[in-house]
């Protein structure tokens, strides 16, 4: 059974991992936004005069332009940041709910998948995160995620004059 403190000190402990989370994940989402559509622009039109210069046969490949905000998403998690560029440049990173280890590559892929279900079937789905103790919507909840400061994976390291600090 826990104790007052133990409950209290797991409480501070979640604050402290998500405090600001939110508006930093919405900031995060709208970076990633526009640098993939400037991705999939730069992409389409590349393909599109690929498939001019081949008289039609590289139009083909378009439908495969479709992929990169999945691959986007997928090697950005899975990779040593754990985080999208947008998420990168909050200070944001995604990490395992029970112990904060960096998910490995089938732990990214079922939260994107899920991110993405979550934006086709019912957007505000992602109210969710208000109303959860470490602000983590329902994608996170499924593949067992959480979106945390990066800064808080390292402790503090003290102050100048603090004697505890040699």
């Amino acid at each position: 059974m826990q104790t007052m403190y133990e409950a209290t000190s797991a409480l501070h402990e979640d604050e402290i991992l998500t405090s600001g989370v939110l508006s930093r994940r919405f900031a995060a989402w709208w970076f990633d936004m526009v640098l993939l559509g400037i991705l999939m622009a730069g992409l389409y039109a590349v393909t599109a005069f690929f498939g001019l210069l081949t008289l039609g046969l590289g139009w083909y490949l378009l439908p495969w332009v479709s992929i990169v905000p999945f691959a986007y998403h997928w090697l950005g998690i899975a990779s040593p940041m754990s985080a999208t560029p947008g998420q990168a440049m909050m200070g944001l990173t995604l990490r395992r709910n029970a112990n904060l280890e960096r998910p490995d590559l089938i732990e990214a892929a079922i939260w994107v998948v899920m991110y993405y279900l979550t934006l086709a079937v019912f957007c505000p789905l992602l109210l969710i995160m208000l109303f959860t103790v470490r602000k983590r919507g329902l994608h996170d909840m499924i593949s067992g995620l959480v979106m945390i400061r990066r800064r808080a994976l390292t402790p503090p390291t003290g102050y100048w004059n603090n004697a505890d600090n040699r």
